[in-house]
């Protein structure tokens, strides 16, 4: 009964895909939505009872990432509906897991648990007028964001289960005023048949598969299809993240459909501290004047004195002036190189800089690379794997940091990028640097580093208002309303006058500026929510609450 009740649905699925090619002609036209209760989209807006609405939100986590099979009672209460309204919110983002709403071992039988906790979350959302995108947080086959979910893409069975798990879910909430719409899948991150870039392609067919399959049974929400985070290539698994804008962004065939982006730029600001998000050394303050690059390539290197392993303390290291040969270069690097210290070998250095000179041979600028005010944006690259690369380690040359990498076997250094390279100037590279314990062939140096960027954005303030221009651009260009679906800073942002309140603000303000409709990530959050986890404890981050009033009410 279930093969054919499975069978009857694609086929629905397959009409309905071909009925759309003539309905809705134009990949992106949006109509005029009903003049009802219902959220609808009008153009580059979202449309309430024929007013344009701002949607204002912030997320309800779920414990989605724990993959739970009951539902997840002590994320939040009804309170939680009543405080985020009095702050000025007038949504939220509902993360999903279909573990709540169908067993792996009983695929298209629905479990009345999961609906019945949707359905108390939207009574208590209606209470406090607040309404709910629905998003599809940890689909089958597997959580999107770190990579993990493969089985999505290569499982066909998960696909089609994932479509008509979200027509029951149209199914059932058709008729309910208080969910704006449905976010298909969380941070898509698609493995492509040919290629990584073919990733895209898969993206957009699954995309358009699941919104038609919703269409069966409900014409009056919201569709929201997020762009691709990554691609991953089928055959060697590596994954591609230098797609452009244009190129991560997935169009639909629909009436009444919004395209969703995240932003968390500059990811070393909003991220640092975090192991799990690679940024475990970073400390970074908002605004800066740091240099910023997306789509880097390294080109070549010119090296300064090499440092003697023989010798103890800390050593000056000095490169004479160079001139960067490589012509495609258009950014340029402080390497910090250790090769082959060995498994107990220690090497740090501290006080980097990059001087730069002009044609006349005149200094510039000495821009800090790692310093006491300055503790830099490195990461650590081991070509066989050996060993590691820290920054924030108490044993500073003249202050409690530094940099340190330990127990290389191969080459190896650590690298941060930190001027945009200019035709005919030159470049000294310097800093202090101690060795305990290498080896004696150990091979350790300062490097001035050659990149070509596909993008530079001087200054986190900048880089993060290009980011928000860039969505609403395309939101221009296919005349449908683009939504962040999420941003959010790190509980270590609103640290030692980091700027974390500064971010989330400025945020806000330019996405009012621009018409995008915002998310934030997350109420509850053991690293980024209103809440957050503190020595076992539930803490409420203060700091955030008042941005919120300020920026919301």
């Amino acid at each position: 009964m279930n093969r054919l009740r499975k069978r009857i649905l694609i086929l629905c699925v397959m009409f309905l895909a071909l009925l759309s090619y003539v309905a809705y002609p134009s990949a992106v036209t949006a109509a005029e939505g009903p003049e009802n209760s219902f959220v609808h989209t009008d153009g580059r807006s979202f449309v309430l009872q024929g007013e344009p609405i701002l949607l204002k939100g912030i997320s309800m986590g779920n414990d989605v990432w724990s993959n739970p099979s009951s539902a997840p009672v002590s994320d939040h209460d009804e309170e939680a509906f009543r405080e985020i309204a009095a702050l000025g919110f007038n949504s939220a983002r509902f993360y999903l897991n279909y573990a709540l709403f169908e067993d792996d071992a009983e695929p298209y039988q629905y479990r009345q648990e999961g609906f019945d906790w949707l359905d108390r979350n939207i009574q208590w959302a209606k209470k406090h007028h607040i309404r709910l995108v629905l998003n599809m947080h940890y689909p089958q086959g597997g959580y999107q964001s770190l990579g993990n979910g493969d089985r999505l893409w290569t499982d066909r069975e998960n696909q089609q289960r994932l479509v008509a798990l979200w027509s029951k879910i149209a199914e059932v909430y058709a008729d309910e005023e208080t969910v704006i719409g449905y976010g298909l899948v969380n941070e898509p991150y698609p493995v492509g048949v040919t290629d990584a870039a073919d990733g895209v392609r898969v993206w957009k067919d699954l995309a358009q598969e699941i919104a038609d399959g919703i269409r069966l049974y409900d014409s009056s929400h919201v569709i929201f299809v997020e762009m691709v985070m990554a691609v991953k290539d089928p055959k060697t698994g590596e994954t591609d993240w230098n797609l452009s804008p244009d190129a991560r962004f997935v169009t639909i065939r629909d009436h009444n459909v919004a395209y969703e982006f995240h932003t968390y730029d500059p990811h070393s600001f909003t991220h640092q501290g975090f192991d799990w998000a690679g940024e475990g050394g970073a400390v970074s303050v908002y605004p800066d004047d740091e240099l910023y690059t997306s789509g880097v390539s390294w080109l070549s290197f010119d090296e300064a004195g090499r440092v003697k392993t023989g010798s103890t303390g800390w050593q000056y290291v000095e490169s004479g002036l160079i001139s960067v040969k490589n012509r495609n270069t258009n950014a340029v690097a402080l390497c910090f190189q250790a090769s082959g210290i060995g498994a107990e070998g220690l090497v740090y250095a501290d006080n980097l800089y990059i001087d730069e000179f002009g044609e006349d041979g005149n200094l510039i600028r000495s821009v800090p690379c790692e310093t006491a005010d300055y503790y830099g944006s490195f990461w650590f690259w081991s070509q066989n794997g050996k060993g590691s690369g820290v920054s924030g380690n108490r044993y500073g040359c003249d202050d409690l940091h530094c940099l340190c990498i330990k127990g290389t076997t191969g080459d190896a250094n650590m690298t941060a990028v930190r001027l945009e390279h200019t035709d005919g100037h030159l470049y000294k590279v310097h800093g202090y640097v101690r060795v305990e314990k290498a080896a004696g062939s150990a091979h350790i140096a300062l490097r001035l580093d050659s990149y070509h960027a596909d993008s530079i954005h001087t200054g986190s303030e900048k880089q993060l208002r290009q980011s928000l221009l860039n969505a609403a651009a395309l939101s221009g260009q296919v005349n449908c309303p683009v939504y962040c679906g999420e941003f959010g800073a790190g509980i270590h942002c609103f640290e030692q006058d980091r700027g974390g309140e500064k971010w989330v603000s400025d945020c806000i303000s330019m996405m009012k500026e621009n018409n995008i409709s915002f998310n934030y990530h997350s109420y509850y959050d053991g690293a980024f929510g209103l809440y957050y986890d503190s020595k076992g404890k539930r803490v409420r981050n203060d700091m955030l609450e008042q941005v919120f009033i300020s920026s919301l009410r």
